[in-house]
């Protein structure tokens, strides 16, 4: 330790506060607000006070650090690999298998909503045959209103399904501009 700079005692902590002109100790911080250091250092003399800035910056220095991305910061991988070698390769390993799940997921559930959809055309396909074929066997034994009926309402639920599909899929691709426009900055 430099002999210029004495280290400071707990009592020498306490300090006159402006407000109550009284001692406020440790132990009164969280009553009082906290006092600048410039306040605390009025009595020492010009050499020493700069010395003891520096050390208190020193102390308080602070770091921050952002990164973002599915894997650590590179000097976080590096404190695990010193701990543990081998680490850092096994967390690349860990997530290169659990993308490749999500992928497997996926694809799964892709196939699954085009196997659906698929079921969905298929039975919707018989369905309206089978009442064309009620309604032209209706109409061949005189019951025309009934006929005519079941095939207007089915001529209208197809048409309905169509045009609510096409308005619906249209929105689909609006939104996905829109979303699309929000995340690619725009080029001045």
């Amino acid at each position: 330790m430099n002999d210029d700079v004495q280290p400071i005692k707990k009592d020498d902590l306490s300090i006159k506060d402006n407000k109550k002109n009284s001692k406020v100790k440790e132990d009164d911080h969280d009553k009082n607000p906290p006092i600048q250091i410039a306040q605390l250092l009025e009595g020492v003399s010009e050499d020493k006070r700069g010395k003891i800035m520096e050390l208190i910056g020193e102390i308080y220095k602070e770091e921050s650090v952002s990164f973002s991305g599915p894997l650590p910061h590179p000097q976080i991988v590096k404190g695990y690999e010193k701990i543990l070698p081998g680490a850092a390769e096994r967390l690349f390993k860990m997530v290169e298998q659990e993308q490749a799940h999500r992928f497997k997921e996926d694809d799964k559930i892709i196939s699954s909503n085009l196997k659906e959809n698929h079921i969905g055309q298929i039975l919707g396909s018989l369905l309206c045959f089978l009442l064309i074929i009620v309604a032209l066997v209706l109409g061949l034994y005189n019951h025309d209103w009934l006929a005519g009926i079941i095939l207007t309402t089915t001529i209208l639920g197809l048409a309905t399904i169509f045009v609510l599909k096409k308005r619906y899929s249209s929105q689909e691709e609006k939104e996905s501009d829109e979303n699309s426009k929000d995340i690619v900055p725009e080029e001045k």
